[in-house]
């Protein structure tokens, strides 16, 4: 059985559009409404905003992996042809969430009612509006938990441009009330009850949506199935570790910050790990829709297979990640200045290349993580993790007290250079059965020099053109785009690679192609 249907080979480019488009209007409100903020509530107010959702964050981690598992096995029934199942599995995960919603919702409250103004040696009305948005984003958990269950569904169907189109609404609605809040003189406790008053709205409109996509939901019994639940807690259980570690270690360094430095050095390190963040950003449309691929060629038995979608997907996520690190190795600095110009006297020179060159490490090791969970390796993923966030932050403790927020930076791409070269990468490529060399020689290094001639171009003009406005960071941005995509297609790319972008091109999923059964050599 193949990953998709032909009949459905347009779907991939509606799942990667659609997310795009989703990505390119959640950015740009992001761009727009986070020096609106700065500038109405100043660098304390916005960094106990970012706090509130870092420590909440934690407490949607209280689903214990069966997101996750929820879309693996919900993938495989598809792929299987079993919609029974599939709806089975639905019956069981929405209990389970509404548990762990309860919990989030009961915790948070806990936490509001704790002095963290102490701990955070936050100041004056800011401490009781800390405490107040901890608890409205807990009540926040009690619905966007259980209603997750149904967002699982579009990823199992592959059906993000459905989930997308609904974001893209639903984000014009949010940013649009709570600009007009904060002209009303309002703060961040507004702000939060908005972000309540939405996820009661997606909730509704998921369950009308899904409902379409998976007939029969509305009738499934909920109950607690122990052969089901014998089925997918490993899988759930090792997602959760790996959920905890990868996703806790990417907030964690903010935690630390508000601890051991100043709580409005919190601010100007959250917006670097933003800008940087957009190499993820970016490639995230066509990483995610790998997931769910390589778990329907391992439900199938197509272990071979998984070598082209491991090779294929990771020059993917390396193509589109590169130009950006680029462009913010060139010109970032000056970019979050002009941005939010509130963050130049507290911006730390060098802080943004580091965290640039950290999460372009990141997007290598993005579809290998990936493969290695679908064929179900997912206790080795968590393993590496965990000893990724222990040497980052042993490391942190070390360089904290010396380098400040550049020791953060520091410890975090050491400690993911380290774990991802040296383990979680060869064991990927052993898991699919392709040569390290192969994948670091075919995937990166001829991405990394195909964006050579736009970097020297880049550099040149950032001489020439410094210091900068509007319209420099765009010429800037449009030449290292100019010279790299030419390098890429005859230089970056083998033969069929530039066949499979003609193909997407003319409108063909590669899906079919990327399922092949011989595997080429580069």
């Amino acid at each position: 059985m193949s990953a998709m249907p032909a009949r459905d080979d347009r779907r991939w480019l509606r799942n990667v559009a659609t997310s795009y488009g989703d990505l390119l209007l959640g950015g740009t409100i992001y761009v727009l409404i986070t020096p609106f903020i700065i500038h109405h509530l100043g660098l304390e107010a916005y960094a106990v905003w970012l706090i509130s959702h870092t420590l909440t964050f934690y407490l949607g981690m209280l689903d214990l992996g069966i997101g996750q598992a929820h879309v693996r096995f919900h993938a495989r029934h598809v792929a299987q042809g079993r919609p029974r199942a599939a709806l089975r599995l639905a019956g069981n995960v929405v209990p389970a969430l509404i548990v762990a919603g309860v919990v989030a919702a009961v915790a948070a409250a806990v936490i509001g009612l704790m002095p963290l103004e102490r701990v955070f040696s936050v100041e004056g009305g800011l401490a009781f509006d800390f405490r107040l948005v901890v608890i409205i984003l807990g009540l926040n958990l009690l619905i966007a938990l259980p209603a997750s269950a149904l967002e699982n569904i579009y990823e199992g169907e592959q059906r993000f441009d459905i989930r997308n189109l609904r974001s893209i609404v639903l984000r014009i609605v949010a940013v649009s009330v709570q600009v007009w809040l904060l002209l009303q003189g309002y703060g961040i406790v507004a702000l939060a009850l908005v972000e309540l008053c939405v996820s009661a709205l997606r909730a509704c409109i998921d369950l009308l949506l899904v409902s379409r996509l998976l007939p029969g939901l509305l009738r499934t019994r909920l109950s607690m199935d122990r052969r089901v639940w014998r089925r997918i807690r490993p899988f759930a259980l090792w997602a959760f570790v790996d959920d905890l570690l990868v996703e806790g270690s990417a907030h964690i360094d903010k935690l630390l910050v508000a601890l051991l430095l100043p709580m409005a050095l919190v601010t100007p390190y959250a917006l670097c790990i933003a800008v940087a963040g957009l190499l993820l950003l970016l490639a995230q449309p066509i990483a995610e829709t790998f997931f769910p691929m390589a778990s329907s060629l391992h439900a199938s038995g197509r272990q071979s297979e998984l070598a082209r979608v491991l090779r294929t997907g990771t020059k993917a996520t390396v193509a589109v990640a590169a130009p950006v690190a680029v462009f913010l190795l060139l010109v970032g600095e000056s970019l979050l200045v002009f941005w939010v110009a509130e963050l130049e006297p507290v911006l730390v020179a060098g802080l943004l290349p580091l965290v640039v060159v950290s999460f372009f490490v990141a997007a290598i090791c993005w579809t290998p993580t990936l493969v290695l969970m679908a064929v179900n390796r997912i206790r080795l993923v968590a393993c590496l993790t965990l000893a990724e966030i222990g040497l980052s932050v042993a490391l942190m403790l070390i360089l904290v007290p010396r380098l400040g927020l550049l020791g953060v930076a520091w410890a975090v791409l050491i400690a993911g250079l380290l774990v991802g070269s040296l383990f979680l990468l060869p064991a990927a490529c052993r898991a699919a059965n392709l040569g390290l060399v192969d994948l670091l020689a075919s995937g990166v290094a001829r991405v990394i020099l195909a964006v050579g001639p736009a970097a020297v171009l880049g550099g040149t003009l950032g001489i020439m053109r410094a210091p900068f406005g509007l319209f420099d960071f765009m010429l800037i941005a449009a030449c290292i785009a100019t010279a790299y995509l030419p390098a890429l297609y005859f230089g970056g790319l083998d033969a069929w690679e530039r066949s499979l972008i003609l193909g997407v091109l003319r409108g063909r999923s590669p899906q079919p192609a990327l399922a092949a059964t011989e595997v080429r050599a580069p």
